[in-house]
């Protein structure tokens, strides 16, 4: 099995008493590992949100770019959905929400 490459963004809204926003800048990350991907598959893949601030921060939405697995093993057989709700990540915590993957 090959393991997928996924570079994810998201953007974030703080849930600090309704005031601020975060940015991509901010120290948060996104982390996604899987394996089990292959030709006319759908996979739902967790993808996991580090938050280390002081403060919880909320994901309303994130889209992901895939990069090759290998060279033989081309992005461009891949797609993702994108995600969009509500996902609250506590302060120095994780969350984690699904993105919807299929290979042609």
């Amino acid at each position: 099995m090959r393991r997928i490459l996924l570079l994810a963004v998201a953007f974030l809204a703080l849930n600090v008493s309704g005031i601020g926003v975060a940015h991509a800048t901010d120290d948060f990350t996104l982390s996604a590992d899987f394996v089990g991907l292959y030709p006319n598959a759908d996979v739902d893949v967790p993808v996991t949100v580090h938050n280390p601030q002081r403060y919880a921060i909320a994901v309303h939405s994130a889209s992901m770019t895939i990069g090759d697995a290998s060279p033989t093993c081309s992005a461009a057989n891949v797609s993702a959905q994108s995600f969009a709700g509500d996902v609250s990540v506590p302060a120095g915590g994780t969350a984690t929400f699904p993105i919807r993957m299929h290979m042609t």
